[in-house]
């Protein structure tokens, strides 16, 4: 992955550290992400209906159980409003987000 992110001619200097440190730090603790995982984490949206999280937010949401499935093929780590998304034959994390309800109240997912 790392050599991956440094042969993308479209990031910054910059971005491709941000990307790094943030790939080494959940590689360290035994999750594999993709660079569109890492991208999510990385460039948050911020604003009405999202939920900013942290690298620890999201080791703790991966610690937790499973509970949504996406066709069988991937499983959804679902809480404190944010999920994970992990493709169960790889079990590599391809996305991260968070998501608050339409009236800005936390979804009530724990």
């Amino acid at each position: 992955m790392l050599n991956k992110i440094d042969a993308n001619p479209g990031y910054s200097p910059e971005y491709k550290a941000r990307l790094k440190e943030t790939y080494t730090r959940f590689h360290e603790q035994g999750y594999e992400f993709t660079e569109h995982a890492l991208g999510r984490m990385i460039g948050q949206k911020h604003g009405k209906g999202k939920k900013e999280f942290t690298a620890d937010d999201i080791l703790r949401i991966l610690g937790k159980p499973v509970n949504y499935t996406e066709g069988g093929e991937k499983s959804v780590k679902y809480h404190e409003d944010i999920a994970a998304i992990i493709v169960n034959d790889t079990g590599e994390i391809v996305s991260v987000f968070s998501f608050v309800d339409h009236i800005g109240s936390q979804s009530g997912c724990k």
